[in-house]
């Protein structure tokens, strides 16, 4: 039984709407609920201000948010942020440690999306040591590329904007920004109506 049908029919079980820009969790909140997301995207930040912004990683639908916060007593190290209108499944941690107990899938779905993140992670982390910005650029296209069964030049639409771009790879805006034109020039990429095509 797949975990959306398990929470479902689990009494216990609260379904909750958000809007894009909405803040399911915020860093510093104690984790007593488990989000899942059902519909939407979301994504991870560390803000240090207004203005200061790094995303840790974004979350889609089918996926756990902050998974592994069930199995810490340390408040959230990170603020949740719908990056699209959302369903988001949520549950108390006592309850879903219960409901782990009863379907062991969602402890091995569970254990798969965290191999998962943590693979990404460690692959991301390859891309920060990178010096030159474009190769820095270019290799974090081609993760993102990654799974896609298209693998023709500009056949892949980037769905981030210049500033998560920058957030994610460790660079300033303007340099990726600067960098992207470059790479325009050089028909690495194309740009169709500001939207990045690799």
């Amino acid at each position: 039984m797949k975990i959306e049908e398990i929470l479902k029919k689990s009494g216990s079980t609260e379904f909750l709407y958000y809007k894009s820009g909405g803040i399911i969790f915020s860093s510093g909140d104690a984790p007593i609920n488990h989000f899942y997301l059902n519909n939407g995207d979301i994504k991870l930040i560390s803000k240090q201000g207004y203005i200061k912004q790094l995303i840790f990683g974004n979350r889609h639908c089918g996926e756990g948010i902050a998974d592994f916060m069930i199995f810490t007593d340390d408040v959230y190290p990170l603020t949740a942020v719908a990056l699209s209108d959302c369903e988001i499944f949520k549950i108390a941690i006592v309850d879903y440690l219960l409901l782990m107990d009863e379907h062991p899938e969602i402890s091995a779905e569970m254990l798969r999306s965290m191999s998962k993140i943590l693979y990404h992670n460690v692959q991301l982390s390859d891309i920060y040591f990178i010096q030159d910005s474009a190769e820095k650029l270019i290799s974090f296209m081609n993760y993102l590329k990654r799974n896609e069964t298209d693998q023709r030049l500009y056949s892949f639409q980037i769905y981030l904007t210049r500033k998560e771009i920058a957030s994610l790879v460790r660079l300033r805006v303007e340099t990726v920004i600067r960098t992207i034109k470059k790479l325009e020039k050089q028909k690495l990429l194309k740009i169709i109506n500001r939207k990045i095509f690799y």
